[in-house]
């Protein structure tokens, strides 16, 4: 068990929570809808006994969604329950598997919001996704003999140093998971030496790799429509403060290609009014993607859910949360359509698959607009070169699938363990 003392101040700290969401709401007010179930109250139609996974945000959703589909085929009988912490992964649950699954968001990680979740739940097992590790919520499910497991782990050097700090505690909860199925053999080390036991530590690889190429065929179609013949760049994902360095990347992009288009699309949707503004102060010309398509100088992109197909549009990717500190979002949707990748520095949540790519030599590293425009200018002036890199990030995703299938056979025999005989 985890000490007392941690509880304590955990159970100190949910006054606060009211006031976080209350401020978080202010920017994103889909964080002021379902407010109970982050306090521990399932809704009442989420049935008992689940196989439960839970994934944070958008990515880690997209990612583990093929799996938790072949799991409910596997165990047909089973009901599945997915949990998110952010409203974009939320929308990905509902979206991608509506009535298939139940779904709420994970409660706090405090005793009294768990305990209330756990004892209206009863799940079966847990499944955290990536990096979702929750003392309480470890330490309670343990203590009520529900097995728990990490999928897709990942865990950075800088994290591992971080929970390395925290000492005894760290190896306690790292100790409690029955099984931790890692994307990395580095990974896997750090896991070691943080207090998981050997024996429970698997290299899968990274699910992430695992999504369909795409045809191109609609998405060759919509570019068409929105952008005629016109060179287009994506800026993916990105956070305040980025669009103001990709806008001026494209002021000095427009010197040589007047006709080139940008495709800009924020990581939260509902930052595009100031994002907007900031594009008419640049004065840029900008139509909406949930609009009529009209020529513009900007695509601002205000829906969740369309990125992966946007990015076939595209002659050249910028990934953002890479130039203020984010730690980086996913390059591989960029890759599966065969675009040559910009990132700046700031990737520490995707370290090992940007260091795959970079290394291939179809992703390159900018710090700045003009950094970013340079690397354009010489992308675009090569249509062979730029060919050539494309073709190089497919085949760097293609060889790194196969995860899905692998960590498959481990969730087959965990579930199988964790439930009764009369539940197959």
């Amino acid at each position: 068990m985890i000490p007392y003392w941690y509880k304590l101040i955990a159970s100190c700290a949910l006054p606060f929570t009211r006031a976080h969401l209350w401020w978080r709401g202010r920017k994103d007010p889909s964080y002021r809808s379902r407010i109970r179930e982050r306090f521990g109250y399932a809704p009442v139609d989420i049935a008992q006994g689940p196989l439960w996974f839970h994934a944070v945000s958008a990515g880690e959703t997209i990612a583990v969604i093929p799996l938790i589909q072949r799991i409910g085929e596997l165990f047909p009988e089973q009901r599945i329950l997915v949990t998110t912490t952010t409203p974009t992964g939320s929308a990905e649950v509902t979206q991608r598997l509506g009535s298939k699954v139940d779904h709420c968001y994970v409660p706090y990680d405090f005793p009294s919001t768990v305990n209330r979740f756990l004892d209206a739940i009863q799940p079966k097992v847990l499944f955290l996704v990536e990096t979702e590790i929750w003392p309480v919520l470890i330490d309670a499910t343990n203590t009520r003999k529900i097995p728990v497991y990490l999928i897709n782990a990942r865990l950075s050097k800088k994290s591992a140093v971080g929970y390395g700090r925290l000492g005894k505690l760290t190896k306690q909860v790292f100790g409690m998971l029955q099984g931790v199925a890692c994307q990395y053999p580095a990974t896997a080390n750090r896991f070691a030496e943080l207090g998981v036991l050997p024996s429970r530590l698997h290299v899968t690889g990274n699910i992430k790799f695992d999504i369909d190429m795409p045809s191109n065929e609609s998405a060759s179609l919509e570019r068409t429509t929105w952008c005629g013949a016109r060179h287009v760049w994506i800026a993916a994902s990105t956070h305040v403060g980025e669009e103001e360095i990709v806008l001026r990347a494209h002021r000095q992009l427009r010197d040589s290609y007047p006709d080139l288009l940008l495709i800009l699309v924020p990581r939260h949707p509902n930052r595009v009014e100031e994002v907007e503004a900031l594009v008419d102060r640049h004065q840029f010309s900008s139509v909406r993607y949930s609009e009529s398509p009209q020529e513009a100088d900007v695509l601002l992109v205000d829906q969740m859910g369309v990125l992966a197909d946007l990015y076939g549009w595209a002659d050249v990717a910028f990934i953002g949360g890479t130039l203020q500190g984010t730690g980086g979002h996913n390059p591989i949707e960029a890759a599966i359509h065969g675009v040559p990748m910009l990132m700046g520095p700031d990737r520490h949540n995707f370290l090992e698959i940007t260091r795959e790519f970079e290394e291939a030599e179809c992703l390159s590293l900018v710090n700045d607009a003009e950094s970013i425009a340079h690397h354009i200018t010489i992308l675009l002036r090569d249509h062979d070169g730029r060919t050539k890199q494309g073709k190089v990030a497919i085949d760097v995703v293609s060889s790194n699938q196969g995860a899905t299938d692998r960590l498959l056979v481990l969730l087959e025999d965990w579930i199988g363990s964790a439930i009764s005989p009369k539940d197959c």
